[in-house]
């Protein structure tokens, strides 16, 4: 047989397959690792743009809170307490709180609106074109972010939204709330202390708020290191779950721009 004849010998068989092996395992290599990459920078847009739309979103509210019709001019920004009975006739207490070490707080701001956090259109039929004043309860359940909403009735009773609530957010891991107080009488905005739900008085004049809000993704596999994560979420410091997940700490101080000017 003539050598330009003769076929692959076994040998060398076995390097070409040997190289294709080698290449294929590098080319599966540089997927899994761009799969890697592209999982993880889809966590970190994610949780960024929930956290900066949430914050946005509860800042808007604070910043229309205290204000009132054409007659009454101002309403209190922060509801302290407020106690309704549902359609089955439950109690259901709208307060802003302070849910201690280790617990979310509770905000709950007043103002006149034009629409509520479920969607409602409080203008609907005419009958008032700027509005009503609504109360907004922003609270965690599960690691949710809900939001449920009020109608003040003529007779000054308040009537719940439907739905009954909304979720904003998922993966909340703690959220927290800071009331900055305006305690000296000089005719000019300025908060010179920030304080809780528990020390904060119907009679203080509050100029700004302060919210914070810790967030994890939803996929806790991801190529970061695994291990207990310590945040500190304004007056609280929190420890993640020890997983692969990806925690991000979020936070803004929102003025409140309707404030009882004899206070401040």
């Amino acid at each position: 047989m003539k050598y330009a004849e003769r076929g692959f010998t076994l040998i060398e068989l076995m390097i070409a397959l040997l190289l294709g092996l080698l290449l294929s395992l590098a080319a599966i290599q540089l997927l899994m690792t761009n799969q890697r990459v592209f999982s993880l920078q889809d966590a970190v847009t994610s949780v960024n743009e929930d956290g900066q739309m949430v914050l946005r979103y509860i800042a808007s509210d604070v910043r229309n809170a205290g204000r009132g019709s054409q007659i009454e001019g101002f309403v209190q920004p922060v509801v302290l307490q407020l106690d309704i009975e549902d359609s089955e006739g439950n109690s259901v207490a709208f307060e802003s709180s302070d849910g201690g070490d280790g617990g979310n707080d509770e905000l709950v701001v007043s103002y006149l609106a034009q629409g509520a956090c479920q969607g409602a259109d409080l203008t609907s039929g005419g009958a008032n074109p700027e509005g009503e004043i609504v109360v907004n309860r922003y609270y965690v359940v599960n690691e949710v972010l809900r939001c449920s909403s009020l109608r003040r009735l003529a007779s000054g009773a308040y009537q719940a939204l439907s739905p009954g609530a909304v979720d904003l957010i998922s993966g909340v891991e703690s959220f927290q709330v800071l009331y900055g107080v305006d305690t000296n009488i000089d005719n000019a905005i300025g908060a010179t202390k920030y304080v809780t739900a528990t020390d904060l008085a119907a009679s203080d004049a509050i100029v700004a708020i302060r919210l914070a809000i810790l967030l994890r993704s939803s996929d806790n596999r991801l190529p970061v290191p695994e291990g207990v994560q310590t945040f500190f979420v304004l007056d609280q410091e929190v420890e993640t779950l020890e997983d692969r997940g990806l925690h991000r700490l979020f936070s803004t101080t929102a003025q409140v721009r309707n404030v009882y000017w004899d206070g401040i």
